[in-house]
Formats: C-alpha cells, sequence, structure tokens
C-alpha cells in the first residue's frame, strides 16, 4: 500500500502517531485534514517547505519523534529521499506515491483529496496568493474563502470540486476502461463508458426498468440521490 503527497510532503510513521500524538490516528486525521495513508504511513502535503517544517515541529512538540518523520520534495531525486521510504514519482513528477521500505505498494491507501489550489504565498494581512491546479488561474483568496473552496472537498486526482471523471456524485470511484470490459454487462457497456459508473452503480442498475420508453425505479426498489441521478443520465441518453 502507499500514500500519496504533491509538492512537500511530511510523512510520518502510523505507528509514532499512534503511541505519541494525542489522540492518535483519528486526532491526526482531523487536525491535519488532509492526510493520505496506508497501513504504515500517513503523509500530510504543503504548498512549500517553511509550512511542513512547522508541522514537523508541532508534532515533534506533540509527542512524535523527528526519527520517525520526512519531508520530501515530490519532484526530488529519489536518491536524495529518506532511507526507510520508498518513492516513486507519479503524475509527470508533481506528485509522488510514498510507502514503507520492505512493504508492497500495490494495494492503493488512502488518498487525501487533493487541495484546489497551489498556495504561491502569504501576506501578513491574511491574504493568500494561490494558482488553480486546473488551469492555473492564480487568485487572491482570504482564509474563509479558502476554506469555501474546500466544501466539497476537491476529487483526490484532479481537485475537481464539482463533479470529474474519477467519482461519482456519491463518492464513488468509477471504473476504469479495462474494469468496464470484465465486469460491465453489455447492455451497459455504453453507458458506462459514456457516463461513468461505479461498482456500486451495478447494483444501482438492477433496480432500475425500462418501461414505455422510459427507465424508472422499479416498485420496490430503496433510491438515493446517486439512483436517481442515474435514471435522469439514462432518460437524457436516450
Amino acid at each position: 500500500m502507499s500514500g500519496r503527497i504533491s509538492g512537500i510532503g511530511v510523512v510520518v510513521r502510523r505507528a509514532a502517531i499512534e503511541s505519541g500524538y494525542p489522540g492518535g490516528m483519528a486526532r491526526y486525521r482531523a487536525d491535519a485534514t488532509t492526510v493520505s495513508t496506508d497501513r504504515n504511513l500517513a503523509a500530510v502535503s504543503f504548498a512549500g517547505r517553511p509550512e511542513a517544517e512547522a508541522w514537523v515541529e508541532r508534532l515533534a512538540i506533540k509527542g512524535v519523534a523527528s526519527s520517525e518523520t520526512a519531508i520530501l520534495e515530490a519532484a526530488s531525486d529519489p536518491e536524495a529521499r529518506c532511507g526507510w521510504l520508498e518513492v516513486m514519482s507519479v503524475a509527470g513528477g508533481i506528485e509522488a506515491e510514498v510507502w514503507l521500505q520492505g512493504t508492497d505498494r500495490s494495494e492503493p491507501g488512502e488518498q487525501a483529496a487533493l487541495p484546489r489550489f497551489e498556495i504561491l504565498s502569504r501576506s501578513d494581512s491574511g491574504l493568500s496568493y494561490v494558482r488553480e491546479r486546473r488551469g492555473g488561474q492564480v487568485r487572491v483568496l482570504t482564509e474563509s474563502e479558502l476554506e469555501d473552496f474546500n466544501d466539497p472537498r476537491p476529487c483526490p486526482r484532479c481537485a475537481e470540486q464539482f463533479g470529474c471523471d474519477h467519482f461519482n456524485c456519491a463518492g464513488e470511484p468509477l471504473l476504469e476502461e479495462q474494469e468496464i470490459d470484465l465486469e460491465v454487462p453489455p447492455e451497459w457497456a455504453a453507458f458506462a463508458r459514456d457516463i461513468g459508473i461505479s461498482r456500486l452503480d451495478l447494483e444501482r442498475l438492477r433496480s432500475i426498468e425500462r418501461s414505455e420508453g422510459q427507465y424508472r425505479l422499479v416498485p420496490e426498489a430503496n433510491s438515493d440521490v446517486r439512483m436517481l441521478e442515474l435514471v435522469l443520465l439514462l432518460n437524457e441518453a436516450l
């Protein structure tokens, strides 16, 4: 399993968090807000090294030894990185996957939401100069505006907040092309490729029928928002 960082990341052994950080992993997640984890590590990404170093100092005060932490740059030379970590650059060097040396990274870890903005600088008056990860637009935002842009949380893969090619409205990962070929019944394959569906959507589709030229829920179906959206999308595709 592996975690993921973007920009500058602070990687900590989970065992050190559980034993030294007050409240353990549950509190750490709440304090850090954007944590990418696997069974062994917890990674938090920052816009710059000063913020990362300040986080490591905070960890030391809380009881996590500096020997259990590492500051990494996603785009740096792997040979210059921490000895107890394995690191692989991804997304053209913008991000990196990290996992504990000697463990298997093949199973994906829990990915933190990638921030929509890259923070370029902050002023003493509380303004942040930021650049959108998608499109590159530069903005000047207050702290409250930054918080507003993180609600709902952005996609952990592309930083989009309001619909993307990776997750449905229920927050479920959409099937990749190869998974569609293997798992989706032929009658739904074209819809899956055009619109995107998750594995749970396959279950939802079993509760949708076509009658009198329109798709609708079967009478006994327990519907949710995503199921209603599927019905709408199916009818729009007619």
